[in-house]
């Protein structure tokens, strides 16, 4: 039997996915990208979505720590990695009414 094309990622693929794999008994699921600095990838923003819609955990990568300049004395601020943070990890209240991981509390 031939195989189907792959789908193109958008939210009802991803909602199908998870509901698929809550099917089997799992909850958590763990992405990677390499070279997953912003602009090198797909936005996450309908997985995401898909995610919170179909109760499913999350886990994806930033870029690692050694992909910037750290040598500067304000390098936590001018080398990129805190603007990196806020667009790959937008602060934002949860669907539950809780609060993100990564929100101050």
């Amino acid at each position: 039997m031939p195989r189907s094309a792959p789908r193109r990622p958008s939210y009802g693929a991803a909602l199908e996915s998870f509901k698929r794999l809550k099917s089997f008994g799992i909850n958590f699921v763990y992405t990677h990208n390499y070279g997953c600095e912003p602009g090198a990838h797909l936005s996450f923003a309908e997985i995401l979505r898909a995610a919170d819609d179909g109760g499913m955990l999350v886990s994806f990568t930033q870029p690692h720590f050694s992909h910037y300049d750290w040598d500067k004395a304000d390098a936590d601020q001018s080398n990129g990695y805190a603007r990196h943070c806020r667009v790959l990890c937008p602060r934002r209240p949860e669907p539950s009414g809780g609060r993100s991981l990564l929100n101050e509390p």
